[in-house]
């Protein structure tokens, strides 16, 4: 089996969970609280989709993700959260997967190890879950020594798709839902790296890989 098709099953059972856990166990329903079930159900193929290496996700891929959100939508409705946020928060991601989805098409299309793809590997780690995680670590693992994270770092960090996606399950979704453009452009300027990187950028990455 591909591994993209390995992928896709576990994100889809993994962006279930919100829905179908607390349906299969009681407990999990107050430990979720009131977390938005839409958020955390599009979290995994935020995180999964772009990322290198994963066999190239088809929008057929992409498109497995809208059951487990419109389920997960309709529970959140059932909580009273309100419609107009809820769908800021389901069309800005599956628009952001399907950028994401097609950025991680363009990569495969060009070769898994040309410069391109080399590029964008650095860019997808660094503004998807790498400056999440490096300003989660100083504020949670290096609290209390270190402290809040430096003003840009944090700016940065909360353009992350993810960090958009985590801060919608924690904060709720409010009347207007939480408002996704830094996430969108992030999503933007990856396509944009993997499907239009000017040939002087390749040329720096192919002399840097050779040396």
């Amino acid at each position: 089996m591909a591994r993209a098709a390995v992928g896709a099953s576990g994100i889809w059972l993994l962006s279930c969970l919100p829905v179908a856990l607390p349906a299969l166990w009681a407990p999990a329903e107050a430990s979720l609280g009131d977390a938005s079930r839409l958020a955390l159900a599009a979290l995994p193929w935020l995180a999964w989709i772009g990322i290198p290496g994963g066999g190239g996700a088809s929008w057929s891929t992409a498109a497995l993700a809208a059951p487990p959100l419109a389920a997960a939508l309709t529970v959140d409705r059932a909580h009273g959260r309100p419609l107009a946020g809820l769908a800021v928060v389901a069309v800005a991601s599956l628009v952001m997967i399907g950028l994401l989805a097609a950025a991680g098409r363009r990569t495969a299309g060009a070769g898994e190890n040309g410069p391109r793809a080399r590029l964008a590997a650095v860019a997808w780690m660094l503004l998807v879950p790498g400056l999440p995680l490096l300003r989660s670590a100083l504020e949670s693992g290096g609290a209390p020594s270190f402290g809040a994270a430096p003003r840009w770092l944090a700016a940065l960090a909360d353009a992350s798709p993810i960090a958009w996606a985590w801060q919608c399950a924690r904060s709720g979704v409010s009347d207007r839902g939480s408002l996704p453009w830094a996430a969108l452009a992030v999503c933007v300027g990856l396509l944009a790296i993997r499907g239009f990187a000017p040939p002087v950028v390749e040329g720096v990455v192919s002399r840097e890989a050779a040396s």
